[in-house]
């Protein structure tokens, strides 16, 4: 009662319901028998992990790592193998998510937060004793795998994804170091990959990769000469290759300490499956990262960093050519976002030979291993056919794409973008037909629209502006759980959707509205391009849409992709809330720019007596301080009162923006 799991008919249908789903009645083996009872299953289980997990490296390394640059500094390693101190145990455990899976012995991160002050001094000595030592006690790396199935009815262990259940020490252990790792991840991951390193967003690559897959559309250039190939790689973390991390992370500069310390935990691990709640099989593993273990997505990074490598030393050799839309572009070979990889190159027989040796020297060091039947061609619009088939042979891919997915958002638009998003749609309708609504008191109701349907286009609307066909109709949809239906039959909803999505103090229920969000996340987008004009997607932009100006003053061009459409969007709304942060005073015109402080932000009023003058002129000649004659002579009486409350600032370089209507001048949704 207490944990909120009230003894409710609700209650006992959910469990019941997701205990029936999850259970694994019967798998196939490699002759096609199938097994039904559990031992048998484990079993079968157990001969398929040992197979996948056992290591088939019989190549030489020695090519493959020596191209790989040395990125990691001294300084970093020292950052690395500093003594663990006491702060950084605790601060592990209370980052683990307390009702998190247990591991094998039962104890969640509950237990470790809630009696630290019992536990916290044996927890900080068990994992300095690791740290000194450089041994791993192998029941810490005890693990059991959870089979988690992809598709429903799942016959063959191929179609189950193994998570991980870490004990809590050994997460303790990884946390730690990952804490030290996410530092330095930037610095030592090319910007192509967006996957779990700090600052990085997948929204940034999907709008790149979608920017680009237009071009192949739209830009004459790209029609003619120029294709995108999208892999598909096969238990991506089961089949990295042990020996092939190590040197991958000697060959980055890391410590021989760090690595020593890395392939201890990941040598050190024994598997027993679960099946249907208990453990069979005793699996020794000699190669495979695992899922649920903090460390492995960013081990992962460094096996795709020697990809992401190789094709940078063939683009600087020239033996092949990234994407490059116009002069002004940066040339984009390559995309990854953890396992999911999307290539871009000139659409011809040796670019496409050199990528396919790329692709088979890294499989053969690193153990992934692409499925072909899955990964697909989008070639330029004005490629021939018969070009487009010798291309298909050299890579062994047959499937041609362009009208998918690319990380779960469609990969190009052309008119009929209601039928694009219509899975939105669909996935909402699902959701709320599976929850029992005679079960659901309004309060119930209330939780579940916010925390769940609602939050399920947000994914899609971070990166594109919905038409405003879906939004309405996922009004529609919610309207009609919330109030109910009888005989199949909607009952009448007695409050319009429109006063329900008004704030709880102005007499509505919080709802949002969906079109608003929508732009406020978009905004998001925009934001981040103004704040951050280094990275990959705000370079893109810049030399598509506006090469010789600033990001604020673009326009919507007719060519422009969905995705530039949308982000100017997001850009309008922004603008409303935007002023000027003071440096230097020399970009910021007085009678355009908003840089006094008001709510919204506003330029100076009055008779505009140059139009290009400058914050930066009213002040005294090499002084940031007003010049009371120029000061009073061109701004009126409410403006000079305005403007004498900014803080100048002595040090800053250059004027930058700031948001007006929070504390810290971040903009946050």
């Amino acid at each position: 009662m207490n944990l909120g799991d009230r003894n409710t008919k609700y209650f006992h249908a959910v469990s019941k319901v997701r205990k029936s789903k999850n259970r694994i009645k019967s798998i196939l083996d490699n002759q096609g028998i199938e097994h039904f009872r559990d031992d048998a299953i484990g079993k079968v289980a157990e001969a398929y992990f040992i197979n996948l997990f056992t290591t088939t490296q019989n190549t030489d390394l020695i090519d493959i790592i020596s191209s790989i640059d040395c990125k990691v500094s001294d300084e970093m390693n020292r950052e690395l193998i500093l003594p663990i101190s006491d702060q950084e145990v605790k601060d592990a455990v209370f980052s683990i998510g307390a009702d998190r899976a247990p591991g094998f012995d039962g104890y969640t991160a509950a237990f470790y937060q809630q009696f630290w002050d019992d536990v916290g001094g044996d927890v900080c000595r068990m994992v300095r004793h690791f740290f000194e030592t450089d041994t791993m006690d192998t029941t810490i790396n005890r693990t059991q795998l959870c089979l988690i199935s992809k598709i429903t009815d799942s016959k063959q262990l191929v179609d189950y994804r193994p998570i991980s259940l870490c004990t809590v020490n050994y997460k303790i252990i990884s946390k730690v170091m990952v804490m030290r790792l996410k530092k330095c991840l930037s610095l030592i991951i090319s910007d192509s990959q967006a996957a779990f390193v700090p600052g990085r967003n997948i929204s940034d690559n999907v709008l790149v990769a979608h920017e680009l897959l237009h071009s192949l559309k739209s830009k004459r250039e790209c029609q003619h000469g120029y294709m995108a190939i999208k892999t598909d790689i096969s238990k991506a973390y089961d089949r990295v290759e042990w020996n092939f991390l190590e040197r991958v992370m000697t060959q980055l500069g890391f410590d021989s300490r760090w690595v020593k310390w890395i392939m201890e935990c990941v040598r050190t691990v024994t598997y027993e499956i679960l099946i249907n709640g208990a453990p069979y099989g005793n699996v020794q593993p000699t190669r495979g990262i695992r899922q649920g273990d903090p460390l492995s997505p960013y081990l992962f990074l460094f096996c795709a960093e020697v990809l992401s490598q190789l094709l940078q030393k063939a683009e600087s050799n020239n033996h092949i050519h990234g994407m490059k839309i116009t002069s002004s572009c940066p040339s984009i070979s390559h995309l990854l976002f953890a396992d999911d990889s999307l290539f871009f190159c000139r659409a011809t027989s040796s670019t496409c030979q050199k990528m396919a040796a790329i692709f088979q020297k890294y499989e053969e060091a690193s153990g992934q291993m692409i499925n072909y039947n899955k990964s697909s061609i989008i070639f330029g619009m004005k490629i021939p056919e018969t070009k487009r088939q010798r291309l298909k042979r050299i890579l062994r891919i047959e499937k041609v794409g362009g009208g998918g997915k690319y990380l779960g958002l469609p990969e190009q638009f052309g008119r009929k973008k209601v039928e694009l998003f219509s899975y939105i749609v669909q996935r909402v309708k699902e959701r709320t037909k599976s929850w029992s609504t005679k079960y659901l008191s309004p309060a119930g109701k209330e939780i579940l629209i916010k925390s769940v349907a609602m939050a399920l286009p947000v994914y899609s609307m971070n990166c594109f502006i919905l038409p405003s066909t879906i939004c309405d109709e996922i009004n529609g949809v919610l309207t009609s759980f919330w109030w109910g239906t009888e005989n199949e039959k909607r009952k009448i909803p007695w409050v319009a959707w429109e006063r329900m999505s008004l704030p709880k103090r102005e007499g509505g229920l919080g709802f949002k509205d969906l079109h608003l969000f929508n732009k406020a996340l978009l905004a998001k987008q925009a934001w981040r391009i103004l704040m951050n004009p280094t990275s990959l997607l705000a370079r893109l932009y810049k030399g598509i849409y506006f090469p010789n100006s600033n990001f604020l003053q673009t326009q919507t061009r007719n060519q422009s992709s969905y995705g530039w459409r949308s982000i100017q969007e997001g850009k309008d709304l922004l603008q409303q809330g935007l002023r000027v942060r003071l440096g230097d005073g020399n970009n910021t015109k007085i009678w355009e720019d908003p840089w006094l402080p008001t709510l919204p932000p506003r330029p100076a009023n009055g008779p505009v007596l140059n139009p290009d003058m400058k914050v930066s002129d009213l002040w005294k000649i090499n002084q940031r301080e007003w010049d009371p004659v120029i000061f009073e002579g061109v701004l009126n009486p409410e403006d000079q009162a305005l403007a004498a409350t900014l803080y100048l600032s002595k040090h800053a370089m250059m004027d930058t923006y700031e948001w007006a209507y929070t504390k810290n001048a971040q903009y946050t949704l």
